[in-house]
């Protein structure tokens, strides 16, 4: 796809490569240490451009940290998806979110009706920098429910009382 990729270990290095155009983060299986994420935020800071992927998980304060610096929070929980057509049969956690239209990014993927995303959490838009934009990239329908996890884990599938309900934006494009 024209696209030219390479890795590096951050446990490892001492900055992003400066030839890095966009820092992918694809689904951090362990949280950040405080050098790695200073490390991060050095690259951040100095104008560099992420796509970070996720999926819910506990414990990750560094991570969330990072998150924050887009303006993002993360919700305490994973979705589940309450419209039959926006789900994998038998697995509402593995959704297939609603591809908006309100961007240039997501406009090049109308027509793909499965992008499945596994554990997803909202992703909220915290208050205070109102030189942040938000455009909602990626979304599930208004029949999804945000379920509290206990010790990592769903204890039901089933929607009950006080859990939130949809639509939830799960994919974010943020513009400073």
């Amino acid at each position: 796809s024209n696209v030219n990729y390479d890795t590096f270990e951050i446990m490892t290095a001492a900055a992003v490569p400066e030839d890095c155009d966009i820092l992918y983060i694809s689904v951090p299986s362990i949280d950040y240490t405080e050098s790695e994420l200073a490390l991060l935020e050095s690259y951040l800071a100095s104008g560099g451009d992420f796509i970070i992927t996720a999926m819910y998980q506990e414990n990750m304060p560094n991570f969330n940290k990072l998150l924050a610096r887009f303006g993002v929070e993360a919700a305490a929980g994973v979705i589940l998806e309450g419209d039959a057509d926006h789900y994998l049969p038998n697995y509402p956690y593995a959704i297939f979110p609603v591809i908006t239209v309100e961007h240039e990014i997501s406009r090049k993927l109308t027509g793909s009706s499965y992008l499945p995303i596994l554990s997803a959490t909202a992703l909220n838009k915290m208050e205070g920098n109102s030189a942040l934009t938000f455009t909602t990239l990626l979304k599930t329908t208004d029949q999804a429910y945000l379920k509290k996890t206990s010790g990592g884990y769903i204890t039901s599938v089933s929607k009950e009382k006080g859990d939130a309900e949809g639509p939830f934006p799960v994919g974010l494009f943020v513009e400073n």
